[in-house]
């Protein structure tokens, strides 16, 4: 397989998982149940907030009634990020270490045996593996092998543009992917050794991640998260609390706060956003929006 095939095969994958790192919550709200919820204004009409789970798992796929219907009557669609075909091209350039560097030196040889191993087992061939960041790495081992690549957040983002609605993202993918580009090299070789030691039991974990979504129960989620977390290291741990949950969440419904108040809005972004005290949905009702469960 070409470098360009296979990176253009890998970027969904880490582009899913980048839509869904792990959050931590202080506390669990004592009522958590839902993963479609009406935001509304008191001016314009109401809109929509979906949780998603960024997974290609046919359960996720098939959409219920009440989320269709949302989705169906929204004017705008808009993702986590935004998904447009230059999104791949930032993405594989933010993946991709510079032309002077090689994964292989980065690593001991014990640690680069195992990664392409692993990679391998996902249909990546060492010379593609070589080129690519540790981080980058790390969240590709940290996803389930893909059965058709259409995770949600994707089907519903070109849902909307076969149906003719504005479309757009909170974040773009350079920003999502800085988070993680920006993280000191030790910081993402410790994340890249974790992924590694998650190997055995990551398809236990993703099954119960999947299976807490189909019951809409955010609070399993929190908890499946903070388990998680708490086995990464604690570097890695403290930047995705600030960075890539409490900061994100504030960003993210600054952004939406223009399609809200067109109404008819309907926003999709990983579920562990939504609860908590600093989640998104804390977030809005101190704003002055109307926050109830639809689903």
């Amino acid at each position: 397989m070409s470098r360009p095939a296979c990176m253009h095969r890998l970027w969904p994958a880490v582009l899913a998982l980048l839509l869904a790192l792990p959050a931590a919550a202080a506390e669990f709200h004592p009522r958590q149940v839902g993963i479609l919820w009406q935001v509304d204004t008191g001016r314009a009409g109401p809109s929509w907030i979906l949780g998603t789970i960024h997974s290609d798992d046919p359960r996720v796929l098939d959409l219920p009634r009440p989320v269709r219907e949302a989705f169906e009557r929204a004017r705008s669609f808009t993702a986590e990020v935004a998904l447009d075909p230059g999104a791949a091209v930032a993405l594989m350039g933010r993946m991709t270490l510079p032309e002077d560097q090689r994964l292989s030196r980065l690593l001991d040889a014990a640690t680069w045996r195992a990664v392409q191993e692993h990679m391998a087992a996902r249909g990546y061939p060492a010379p593609v593996v070589d080129r690519l960041k540790p981080w980058s790495v790390a969240l590709t081992l940290s996803m389930p092998r893909p059965r058709s690549g259409m995770f949600l957040d994707m089907k519903l983002y070109l849902d909307a543009m076969a149906a003719g609605k504005a479309v757009g993202g909170l974040e773009t993918v350079d920003e999502q992917a800085g988070y993680l580009d920006d993280l000191p090299r030790a910081t993402q070789i410790a994340m890249l050794k974790a992924a590694l030691a998650e190997q055995d039991r990551l398809p236990r974990l993703l099954a119960r991640i999947i299976d807490a979504w189909l019951k809409r129960d955010l609070n399993a989620l929190e908890r499946l998260s903070e388990r998680q977390l708490r086995r990464q290291p604690p570097a890695v741990a403290q930047v995705f609390r600030q960075r890539l949950l409490l900061r994100r969440n504030r960003l993210m419904v600054e952004r939406m706060a223009p399609r809200l108040a067109e109404g008819r809005a309907f926003i999709a972004v990983g579920a562990l956003h939504l609860p908590g005290r600093e989640g998104i949905l804390e977030l809005l009702r101190r704003k002055g929006y109307g926050v109830t469960a639809v689903y």
